[in-house]
């Protein structure tokens, strides 16, 4: 028994006329959901940084609370924010980093 390849249906996408169709319909589909979801999203995409109004001077102000909090009365925390002030914020010290907040420890 000889097929008419005519007969079959033939599908663009996988070239090819065989008894794979549902196979083809399947990836036909799913080419055009990519496709629509890549296409809507377009106006939306943005490449902001999450925090858009990231301030140095108040976080490195902010740190200087943090750590007074933390160490107490061995923590100079008016030192620390005057030099947040003096060099603009960008100094931030690190509470846990003894490298970054040496110079506001007092031995008490």
């Amino acid at each position: 028994m000889r097929i008419n390849k005519n007969i079959l249906p033939f599908c663009v996408i996988c070239k090819s006329a065989t008894s794979a169709k549902m196979a083809c319909k399947i990836t036909a589909a799913f080419i055009a959901f990519v496709a629509i979801v890549v296409i809507a999203n377009f106006g939306h995409v943005s490449c902001s940084p999450a925090i858009a109004t990231y301030d140095p001077l108040g976080a490195c102000i902010e740190n200087c609370a943090q750590c007074k909090k933390m160490f107490g009365a061995w923590f100079e925390g008016p030192l620390c924010a005057q030099s947040c002030i003096e060099f603009k914020g960008s100094l931030i010290p690190e509470c846990e980093n003894l490298a970054s907040i040496s110079r506001f420890l007092n031995k008490l």
